[in-house]
C-alpha cells in the first residue's frame, strides 16, 4: 500500500476525536469539541477539535494538523515513527503493495508476537504491584516510605515488588498460559542453560516499569533495596521486539505535559531521581536507561523542548557523562545548561533534607551553559586534546548557521587562531575523503537563497505554483534542495511533507513545528522571497521555474507571458519597526558585537527571533566571515547596523556587561509569557 493510501486509511480508522480523546479530555461545543491545549499552559479552553475535517487546532498557540500532527507533537516523534505506531494502532500495513504474500504473513506474525509480548507485560505489571501490596512486599514498602516516596507517586509511576522467589512471576505467566519462550525472548523471564527450564531474572527487587510515550509498559528496571547486598545495584531488561533501550526515557510518558508547558526538561541518571523530582513539583523531569544518552533519545527530548537541563553528579564519571550529553544537545542547536550536584549528592538527597527546594533552586539559578561547561572542561586537558575535541564537535553540529559562530566561540574561549582552526578543518575534511568532494561542515549544505526558498515552501506548500512562476526552482541546485521541492510539489493537497525522512524532515519540523513562526503573514513572506529572487537575478523578471517547464532569464529580453497571473503586490510592513522588542534587543546586540554572535545563540536568543526582518538579518551575521559582519546589508538592515554601529552609536567598551543586561532582557521574557500563558 503506497503511503498516501496507508494515510488515508489511518485516517479514516482513527477518527481524530476519539485519539485525541484518549490523551486530552474534550466537551462538545456544537460542531467542534474544545478542550485546555495540551501543547501550552492555560486555564481557558482555545484547543477545538474538528471531528468532520480531521483537524485541530488551538487559537492559543496556533498548534494544528490531523491525527499525525497531533501524534508527533504530543509524543514529541518524528513523522516516520508516527506514522508506523498509527498503523499498528489502525491495523493498517504500510507497503503491503510492495511485498510478497510471505512478507505479509510475516509481518502479520511480527504484529502478533508485539501484541502478545504488551499483553504479558501488562500482566507483569499487575503482579508485581500485586506483590508490593501483599505481606511479601513489607520490606520494600518501609524502604520506600523510608525514601519519601508518597503513595500516589507510588501509584502514578506503577512501583512493583519482585518477590524473592526464582519462580515467582515464571509461575503466573505459566497459570495464565503465556508462550514462555515468547517470555524469554522479550526478556520477562530467563532460562536456564542446565535444565532448560525458565526462572524469574529479577527477585527481591523493587520494579520501575519503563514506559513508552503513550503509557505502554514495555520494559523493566529492578532496583536492590539492600545496598549491603552483592549484587548490582540495578538490573534492567534487555532489548526486545517491543523495547530498544536507546529509544526511550524513563518517565516521558508522565512529564511530557509539562515538558510541553514549561517549555524546558530536567535530564537526569537516575530512577529514584525523576521519582523525587516529580514528587517535588519538577514534573518535567526524564531519565537515561543506564548508558549514555543516545541520538535517539536526543531527538526525542528535543521533540518536546527545545531548552535543557542536565542534573547530573559532580563526580568525574557524573562530569563525562554530563559532557558527552552537551555534546549531543548542543550538535541539535538545542539551549543547553548544566547543574552538577555536589560530590556525594544526587536530586533525590538535595531535595529531601530541609530545605532542600531551595537549594535546588539556586543550583539551578547557577547552571552553566553546556558551552561554557564544555570549554572549562577542555581548559584542563592539553591543548592537543581540546583542539580535537573541538574539531570532533564542530563536525556534529547538525545546523549549518550554528557551525561559523561556534568555531568563533571556541577558539576564543581556548586561545586558538581562528583562522587557522578554520584552514585545519578544511584540510581535515579534504584528508577524509581523499578523491571526493569533502563534505561540507555542517549538512546539509544550502546556498542563502535555497533556504530562502525551501522555507516558503515548507511553511506555504499550497503556493508551490506561485513560488514557480517567481522561478524560485531555477534557484536550487543542490541535491537536498531539488528533493524537498520535488517532494512537496508532487504531494496531494494536505499531505505536504509526508515523504520527507531524516534531515528533510527536519528542515521541515523546523519551520512548521511548534518552534517555527505563526504562519500568520504568506504575502508578506512570499513578497520577501520574490524580493530576494529578484535581486540574485539581477531585478530581472524571469520566466516560471521547474514546473512551468524550460525556464530561462535572460536580462535583455521579456520573458514569455504565462497563464498564472502575476501576483499583486503586497505592501511589507515597515523594518525594523515589524520586530518585537526582544528581538531588536538580539540584534543591537549582535551588530555590536559580531564576534560574540556564538554566545548569544546558545542562550536561545535566535529561538526568539521569528519576524522575516530578524531571521534574515541574524542569519547574515551568522554566515558572515570574521571582521566582515555587515558588508552584505542593505536599504533597513543597512541602517539598523548603522544605528547602532555608526558615529552616533555609543561606544562599545562594555560587551560582559551588555551581554549580562540581554541575557537579563531573555530571561524576563520568557517569565512574561510563561505568566501570560498561565492567565489566558
Amino acid at each position: 500500500m503506497q503511503t498516501s493510501s496507508a494515510i488515508a486509511q489511518i485516517k479514516e480508522r482513527l477518527p481524530i476525536a476519539e485519539l485525541i480523546g484518549k490523551y486530552v479530555p474534550l466537551e462538545s461545543r456544537g460542531t467542534r469539541l474544545v478542550a485546555s491545549c495540551p501543547f501550552h499552559d492555560e486555564t481557558k479552553p482555545s484547543f477545538s477539535v474538528y471531528p468532520d475535517s480531521g483537524t485541530y487546532h488551538c487559537y492559543g498557540c496556533g498548534a494544528h494538523g490531523d491525527v499525525i500532527d497531533f501524534w508527533m507533537a504530543y509524543h514529541g516523534v518524528g513523522f516516520c515513527d508516527a506514522l508506523v505506531a498509527l498503523a499498528e494502532m489502525a491495523h493498517v500495513q504500510l507497503d503491503a503493495d510492495r511485498r510478497s504474500e510471505e512478507e505479509v504473513r510475516k509481518s502479520k506474525e511480527r504484529r502478533d508476537r508485539r501484541q502478545q509480548v504488551i499483553e504479558m507485560y501488562r500482566f507483569a505489571q499487575a503482579h508485581y504491584r500485586k506483590n508490593l501490596a501483599s505481606p511479601s512486599g513489607s520490606a520494600c514498602r518501609d524502604y520506600l516510605q523510608s525514601r519519601g516516596v508518597s503513595e500516589e507517586l507510588l501509584s502514578r509511576f506503577g512501583l512493583g515488588w519482585a518477590l524473592d522467589d526464582w519462580h515467582g512471576l515464571t509461575g503466573a505467566l505459566q497459570r495464565n498460559a503465556f508462550d514462555m519462550q515468547l517470555a524469554a525472548d522479550s526478556g520477562l523471564v530467563d532460562i536456564s542453560r542446565n535444565s532448560g527450564k525458565p526462572y524469574d531474572p529479577f527477585r527481591a527487587r523493587l520494579m520501575f516499569p519503563i514506559r513508552d510515550a503513550s503509557g505502554t509498559t514495555i520494559a523493566f528496571g529492578g532496583r536492590i533495596i539492600d545496598n549491603a547486598a552483592d549484587q548490582a545495584k540495578y538490573v534492567n531488561t534487555s532489548d526486545s521486539i517491543i523495547y530498544k533501550k536507546g529509544d526511550h526515557l524513563y518517565g516521558l510518558d508522565l512529564a511530557g505535559q509539562s515538558i510541553r508547558r514549561t517549555r524546558r526538561v530536567f535530564v537526569t541518571e537516575g530512577y529514584m531521581d525523576v521519582l523525587t523530582l516529580h514528587q517535588f513539583g519538577f514534573g518535567n523531569a526524564v531519565a537515561g536507561l543506564g548508558t549514555a544518552l543516545t541520538d535517539q533519545q536526543v531527538k526525542r527530548i528535543l521533540g518536546y523542548s527545545p531548552e535543557i537541563i542536565l542534573l547530573y553528579d559532580g563526580d568525574n564519571a557524573g562530569r563525562k557523562a554530563a559532557m558527552g550529553a552537551s555534546e549531543k544537545f548542543l550538535a541539535e542547536g538545542a539551549k543547553t545548561r548544566v547543574v552538577l550536584l555536589p560530590e556525594g549528592e544526587d536530586a533525590d538527597s538535595i531535595l529531601r533534607r530541609p530545605g532542600g527546594p531551595e537549594a535546588f533552586n539556586r543550583l539551578q539559578a547557577q547552571a552553566k551553559p553546556a558551552l561554557q561547561f564544555c570549554m572549562e572542561t577542555m581548559r584542563d586537558r592539553s591543548p592537543r586534546e581540546a583542539l580535537q575535541w573541538c574539531k570532533d564537535f564542530v563536525r556534529t553540529i547538525r545546523l549549518p548557521e550554528l557551525v561559523s559562530p561556534t568555531i568563533s566561540y571556541l577558539a576564543r574561549h581556548l586561545g586558538f587562531d581562528e583562522r587557522e582552526f578554520r584552514r585545519s578543518l578544511h584540510e581535515d575534511a579534504g584528508s577524509h575523503t581523499r578523491g571526493a568532494t569533502p563534505t561540507p561542515i555542517g549538512r546539509p549544505s544550502l546556498s542563502v537563497i535555497e533556504k530562502e526558498v525551501l522555507r516558503c515552501v515548507v511553511r506555504y506548500p499550497e503556493r508551490l505554483a506561485e513560488m514557480d512562476a517567481m522561478g524560485a526552482g531555477d534557484l536550487l541546485s543542490s541535491p537536498f534542495a531539488r528533493s524537498i521541492w520535488t517532494k512537496v510539489g508532487r504531494a496531494r493537497p494536505g499531505e505536504a511533507g509526508y515523504d520527507l525522512k531524516d534531515e528533510e524532515r527536519a528542515f521541515w519540523d523546523r519551520w512548521r513545528g511548534p518552534e517555527a513562526p505563526r504562519l500568520d503573514a504568506p504575502e508578506q513572506e512570499l513578497q520577501a522571497l520574490r524580493e530576494s529572487i529578484n535581486e540574485r537575478r539581477g531585478g530581472n523578471r524571469c520566466s516560471p521555474g521547474v514546473l512551468g517547464k524550460n525556464a530561462r532569464c535572460n536580462s535583455e529580453e521579456e520573458p514569455a507571458t504565462t497563464s498564472s497571473a502575476p501576483a499583486p503586490a503586497v505592501q511589507v510592513p515597515a523594518v525594523p519597526s515589524a520586530m518585537s522588542s526582544i528581538e531588536e534587543a538580539v540584534l543591537r546586540y549582535a551588530v555590536r558585537y559580531p564576534d560574540r554572535i556564538g554566545e548569544i545563540a546558545f542562550m536561545g536568543a535566535d529561538f526568539l527571533l521569528s519576524s522575516p526582518f530578524a531571521v534574515s538579518f541574524w542569519s547574515k551575521l551568522a554566515r558572515s566571515q570574521p571582521g566582515e559582519a555587515g558588508y552584505d546589508l542593505k536599504d533597513e538592515e543597512r541602517a539598523f547596523w548603522d544605528r547602532h554601529r555608526g558615529p552616533e552609536a555609543p561606544d562599545r567598551d562594555a560587551p560582559d556587561q551588555e551581554l549580562q543586561a540581554l541575557k537579563g532582557v531573555i530571561d524576563e521574557h520568557w517569565r512574561s509569557r510563561e505568566s501570560a500563558l498561565r492567565n489566558i
